[in-house]
């Protein structure tokens, strides 16, 4: 239990610092949290934040696609057609063990669409949420030894679970 509080803590004073400040720094603020859910989906970690970055600006990739076809392919069905097969491939591609991480490049695919295209916002709140994720666990495992330490003599795995 220590160390869910101590994650707890450490995420929630991260994103409660960057939800105040995020519109005056000009990120997309839901995309960055979405960016630190896909880095602990992910399995945190430093292969968290590459597994999470890779599948989300892939994702992000497929959306482009996606929107510069629809740019030169404008019928009733166009849209549910590049969805279609956009989703094979982002399955696909999760033969590729960076890329195995199919929630993440759906989770970037859909940010895209929620900014409406702007790639260029996507990806850096994306990138910024991943990074917000991996200081949040490290900070959480910081605060989580010290906690520890003021406990009695539990064994490591008790304290981590009382």
């Amino acid at each position: 239990m220590i160390y869910l509080l101590s994650i707890g803590i450490s995420a929630g004073l991260i994103a409660g610092i960057f939800a105040q400040y995020a519109a005056v720094i000009k990120v997309v603020s839901w995309v960055s949290f979405i960016g630190i859910a896909s880095f602990y989906g992910a399995g945190g970690k430093e292969e968290g934040v590459v597994k999470s970055a890779l599948a989300n600006l892939s994702g992000v990739v497929w959306g482009v696609i996606i929107f510069q076809l629809l740019a030169l392919w404008s019928f009733q069905y166009a849209m549910g057609i590049l969805v279609f097969l956009a989703v094979i491939g982002m399955c696909a591609q999760a033969k590729f063990k960076l890329l195995s991480f199919i929630p993440g490049t759906f989770l970037g695919i859909s940010c895209l669409f929620g900014t409406g295209g702007n790639w260029k916002a996507t990806v850096i709140a994306l990138l910024l949420g991943a990074v917000m994720g991996w200081v949040s666990e490290k900070g959480g495992i910081m605060l989580s030894k010290v906690l520890s330490n003021n406990t009695s003599n539990n064994t490591k795995e008790e304290q981590i679970n009382s």
